[in-house]
């Protein structure tokens, strides 16, 4: 799913920005209940979708000792059928808009038929400069490196050019042609996505568990570099 909100520099609008979601529903009881509480919080739902095939998606979490879910998803569902239409398009012609989306609603690829992960995607691609947040949501099985690197990075993007800028620690990388707005990701993704970058070793630099000061500053930006990103988030617990 994709969500959008207008950008304004009026007061008003800043304050209470126009929000719309796009996803795809089931035609069941779930879905209409979905559409309802979103219709009550006062969210756009014109770019909802409906399948006539599949249920709403569900999730189930379990907590373990340390209060750490995981979660349990029916699949597929259809969440995973998000298609492309004008309208949904024709928000990237835009640049007032902010869109935000996260990786694991392309969890499926293309398998049973989703096309979720190619809409988000194409979204991406189009969306102006500095207009899509991405929200990095590894749960295993539910991702591949290749998909969220690719999702992160856009279109056209050089990663190895990107990647040697990064460990040099100097310069700027090759201009991609569209820049995320912001990348959000935990602490545990942080070192995933490291790794699949080539930076790992960064987090140990410092006695500590580099998370905290100029180390966590020096991750963060290497990431950007390496991710095509403006800004990183990295949430903590």
């Amino acid at each position: 799913s994709a969500a959008t909100n207008e950008k304004n520099g009026n007061t008003t609008a800043a304050t209470n920005p126009t929000v719309a979601i796009s996803a795809c529903l089931g035609q069941d009881q779930l879905g209409k209940e979905a559409h309802r509480r979103l219709a009550l919080k006062g969210v756009r739902t014109d770019y909802l979708q409906y399948s006539t095939e599949w249920e709403t998606g569900m999730s189930i979490a379990l907590l373990d000792e340390n209060g750490d879910a995981t979660y349990e998803f029916n699949t597929p569902a259809a969440w995973d059928r998000l298609v492309l239409t004008d309208s949904l398009m024709g928000l990237t012609k835009q640049n007032d808009r902010v869109f935000v989306m996260g990786t694991i609603a392309g969890r499926l690829h293309s398998d049973h038929g989703a096309t979720s992960l190619e809409t988000l995607t194409k979204i991406r691609n189009s969306a102006p400069e500095g207009c899509v947040v991405l929200d990095v949501n590894l749960q295993s099985p539910w991702y591949t490196p290749e998909a969220v690197l690719d999702l992160a990075r856009g279109e056209g993007f050089d990663a190895e050019g990107a990647a040697a800028t990064a460990k040099e620690g100097k310069g700027t990388a090759a201009e991609a042609p569209k820049k995320l707005a912001l990348l959000k990701l935990n602490e545990d993704e942080l070192v995933v996505l490291e790794e699949w970058c080539g930076l790992q070793g960064n987090n140990k630099e410092s006695g500590d568990d580099g998370l905290a000061g100029s180390v966590l500053r020096k991750r963060m930006e290497q990431l950007a570099l390496s991710l095509n990103a403006q800004r990183v988030c990295v949430t903590r617990g």
